[in-house]
């Protein structure tokens, strides 16, 4: 009878070693979901506003270069202009005569035009006609501004009528 009550007691000690086992947490606790929830979001947030930083960055980059370069273009073209002249003339401030010749500059919305070519896309927008000023003889000085995605520049040139 004692061996009997051996081997019950020995199997109730393994039946509750093999309960205790199996009724042992394997995972998380709410709070540590939690806490890795929250860290998870920290990151993604800093993530999210990082690349729209850049994003946007990007797109003031290329709004910049885009107004510089049809600055350039329209500054470039007025100095060819002007380079080609021998005498010239200035009766009011948006007109200048080249060799009898007038270069008018007009507005066509934003759009500024030279004897009806534009000479800017739709992609910038000039504020003002072109003001043309001689400081001294044989010195045209071209003042104009261009606006493009809210950046406004204004460009002067100085060109030598030879």
């Amino acid at each position: 009878m004692k061996q009997h009550l051996t081997k019950i007691r020995s199997s109730y000690s393994i039946q509750d070693t093999r309960y205790s086992i199996l009724n042992t947490r394997h995972g998380f606790t709410l709070i540590e979901t939690l806490l890795y929830i929250a860290i998870f979001s920290f990151v993604m947030t800093g993530t999210l506003l990082a690349s729209y930083q850049i994003i946007q960055s990007s797109d003031t980059l290329s709004a910049h270069t885009t107004l510089q370069e049809e600055m350039g273009f329209v500054i470039r073209k007025i100095e060819w202009a002007i380079s080609q002249a021998d005498t010239t003339n200035i009766p009011d401030p948006q007109t200048l005569n080249i060799n009898s010749g007038a270069l008018l500059f007009t507005l066509d919305g934003t759009t500024l035009v030279l004897n009806s070519t534009p000479l800017t896309t739709e992609n910038v927008s000039v504020a003002d006609l072109p003001i043309f000023s001689e400081p001294t003889p044989g010195e045209i000085q071209t003042e104009i501004t261009f606006s493009h995605l809210g950046t406004t520049r204004s460009a002067t040139s100085i060109k030598y009528v030879r």
